[in-house]
């Protein structure tokens, strides 16, 4: 199944959120999901049997294009941000997930470009 560019933005979003700071550790203490089967009762599901395989999923999306990133980058270290994101495909909408990308090869972390 092929994402679709508006979710891979709302996927990043969620992934960079989770990472910052504590918030993972936070969110499986703090949020409770309830599944309701038709009965009178409701069970409660364990939040890291959702959160796991989708940080585990990001993590493997993420490391695929950051390799893609640095090998147009290695290529063509003068490359513009407009220029490497035309060559990876990404319209401007992924302009974000691009920059966050860059700044973790860069070594100053993903949420970095925010900051500034």
């Amino acid at each position: 199944m092929v994402d679709s560019d508006v979710s891979k933005i709302k996927s990043d979003l969620i992934y960079r959120f989770l990472i910052e700071g504590d918030n993972l550790i936070r969110f499986q203490n703090q949020i409770r999901l309830f599944e309701w089967t038709g009965n009178e009762e409701l069970t409660q599901i364990n939040i890291a049997e959702h959160l796991s395989p989708f940080v585990i999923h990001k993590t493997s999306f993420n490391t695929h294009e950051m390799a893609r990133v640095q090998d147009i980058l290695y290529k063509n270290p003068n490359i513009t941000t407009k220029g490497l994101r035309e060559e990876l495909g990404y319209p401007n909408t992924m302009l974000r997930l691009l920059l966050g990308y860059k700044d973790e090869l860069y070594g100053s972390g993903r949420n970095s470009f925010l900051i500034k």
